[in-house]
């Protein structure tokens, strides 16, 4: 199973979506593919955000439709905060400035032994988990 990041889905989200991201989410079956509790929150927040008009509705109804077709949302519960606490205080302690909702992506994609697809690999460099960047492969 391959968790995808925000930036993967808001870049195929967009009004112009990113080709080269939609063409590498395409050598994928949809049910190999799924979200986090976590990006679900950052999307319905930037979504949130939006002044209701047309653009909001489009991102809305395009969220919805990738949500239909992806393999489900994992949750964050008690074994993925045991691991993102675990990342973070070693994080911290190597001076490495953490953001609390990637280290909860992390800690998700850890115990549920997932890769994550990213683009911003630095950001979770050091957390155990297989990274794949859909703008570099």
């Amino acid at each position: 199973m391959i968790v995808l990041d925000t930036n993967v889905l808001s870049a195929v989200m967009a009004e112009r979506a990113d080709a080269a991201v939609a063409a590498w989410l395409d050598r994928y079956p949809p049910d190999g593919l799924c979200l986090t509790a976590i990006t679900i929150l950052e999307v319905r927040h930037g979504l949130g955000r939006l002044p209701a008009g047309r653009r909001r509705t489009l991102l809305e109804r395009r969220f919805g439709d990738l949500r239909g077709l992806l393999g489900g949302v994992l949750p964050f519960d008690d074994v993925a905060a045991e691991e993102a606490g675990r990342l973070m205080a070693v994080r911290r302690s190597r001076g490495i400035t953490v953001g609390l909702m990637d280290m909860q992506i992390a800690g998700i994609c850890r115990a549920q032994g997932h890769a994550l697809a990213t683009r911003n690999t630095r950001d979770f460099a050091d957390c155990g988990i297989p990274l794949l960047d859909p703008w570099a492969d």
